[in-house]
């Protein structure tokens, strides 16, 4: 890459917005000479993108000698009196539950959002990720941080950037990732930093240091993982990871630090079930292996797999886990397939994603017999097989590519392709979204039926007819119902 400059180009609000806090800061220090000088800087994410050359809205300044809100509401005094719109003020209270361990006002300067913080120390307990927060100093605060590139202060007063790790610059010029602290303790008092590294090395195509990605394969770091970090946790940052450019990338540190069963957790267990969690971490590694390939390789797979990216890269991992079952984390007397146990408990994604990957990794046998009869099978038969699996068909159609790629390789995928061109030949690749030509009530009422339990069937005749015959209109259908339906 190229080298990176020192010096931070702002763009025309941001270097308004520095010059109103430059000038609030140098008004109240000459109004308070006795005290310690307020200092505010630009934090973290925003000066690492700017020192790569990208905008950033990620806009927090953290002060020194005061509370963020404090901070805040001075600030809009000054600018209120000079006559300029101000916003309200929200301070979002501490909530460790949620990940928010320092008080937080957040409010908008020239129309940027605006997070105010004040600078501050850490200490962790063993059992909790949760810190006890005090006030610290600029050097406090920036070794509390998960990697030293995002460790770095914008200084507005003096208009410098501030590398208190003294390896922010280099590391992000040379894209390394290293922890301030070393690493073992830097992931003990925090295990989601490694998925939070793991994140920015793929969105970065960034190297983790060797030190600190040897640390990740500790033992007591997936101790501390499984014990300090809540799941909605987990999901915040796989969702960031599996929906960027460099998803297998990321799929590829995770088993190089022995991380798959880790974050792939079930509390269901059972010798099939650690069998499929021993071998975990090989299968990712085949993944990594092999589909990227695929997908350089063809084309309509690859223009279409940003569409169902995530789920289709969490069936593939999960994909050992077919024909396995645990509770329903949510009515736990029911049993569903342990892949969507292990989306929804153990990485807390939403209940569309989760059914998404149950019907991938469930659909393997069914898939194989639909595409090895489809030649042979009636419009309506297609139609009906493919209304089955829903707007998904096309990821379940991928999916189940890619395991034929990974088992047989690329030979094997032309009978996929071949089976793609078929539905799309017959005009049901968006079956799924095919309504009634008339509804119950209209089906009814032309029958001279009353609504009853013939209805259902009957409804799935009227559009068995309907895939027979594309090319009929519904006022055929009206007009010749007596012969086209037959009732019970």
């Amino acid at each position: 890459m190229a080298s990176i400059g020192t010096k931070i180009q702002l763009n025309k609000v941001e270097s308004e917005i520095c010059s109103l806090v430059k000038e609030f800061c140098s008004q109240y220090n000459a109004l308070h000479a006795s005290e310690e000088p307020l200092t505010a800087r630009i934090t973290g994410g925003w000066v690492r993108d700017k020192l790569l050359g990208n905008e950033s809205n990620d806009l927090d300044i953290a002060v020194n000698s005061m509370t963020g809100e404090q901070f805040a509401e001075k600030l809009c005094e000054f600018l209120n009196e000079r006559g300029l719109q101000t916003h309200s003020l929200n301070t979002i209270n501490k909530n460790p539950s949620k990940s928010k361990h320092l008080e937080t006002c957040t409010t908008k300067l020239l129309g940027v959002p605006v997070d105010f913080v004040n600078l501050r120390s850490e200490e962790y307990t063993m059992e909790s990720r949760i810190p006890k927060v005090e006030f610290g100093t600029p050097y406090e605060d920036a070794m509390r941080r998960d990697a030293t590139l995002n460790a770095m202060f914008y200084n507005i007063t003096e208009d410098k950037i501030e590398d208190f790790t003294e390896k922010g610059i280099r590391d992000l010029n040379d894209g390394i990732l290293r922890t301030p602290l070393p690493p073992k303790k830097t992931f003990i008092d925090d295990p989601l930093r490694v998925l939070r590294l793991i994140r920015f090395a793929s969105r970065f195509n960034f190297k983790i240091e060797e030190q600190t990605y040897q640390a990740m394969k500790d033992k007591d770091i997936h101790v501390s993982f499984n014990q300090k970090i809540s799941k909605s946790r987990i999901y915040t940052e796989l969702h960031k990871t599996f929906t960027s450019e460099n998803p297998f990338y990321a799929l590829d540190l995770i088993q190089g630090a022995n991380m798959s069963s880790v974050i792939f957790s079930s509390s269901t267990t059972s010798p099939k079930i650690e069998t499929v969690y021993a071998s975990l971490d090989s299968h990712l590694k085949q993944l990594v292996d092999h589909i990227p390939n695929l997908l350089s390789n063809h084309e309509l797979f690859a223009r279409l797999f940003p569409e169902f990216q995530e789920p289709l890269i969490l069936s593939l991992v999960l994909c050992g886990f077919k024909g396995l079952t645990g509770p329903d984390p949510a009515k736990p007397k029911n049993q569903i397939p342990l892949a969507g146990v292990i989306v929804k408990e153990g990485i807390n994604y939403p209940n569309a994603q989760v059914n998404n990957v149950i019907t991938c990794v469930e659909s393997e046998d069914i898939y194989h017999q639909l595409i090895a009869n489809a030649e042979t099978m009636q419009r309506s038969e297609l139609g009906f097989a493919l209304i089955k699996f829903g707007e998904p068909w096309k990821m379940v159609h991928f999916y189940n590519m890619c395991l034929e790629y990974l088992r047989n390789g690329i030979e094997s995928t032309s009978r996929f392709d071949h089976f793609y061109k078929l539905v799309h030949d017959r005009d049901l690749a968006d079956v799924y979204s095919l309504k009634h030509i008339v509804n119950g009530k209209e089906l009814a009422k032309l029958l001279n039926k009353k609504p009853g339990v013939w209805m259902s069937k009957t409804m799935d005749d009227v559009l068995k007819w309907q895939l027979n015959n594309p090319d009929k209109s519904k006022q055929y259908f009206i007009e010749n119902i007596n012969s086209i339906i037959e009732l019970p």
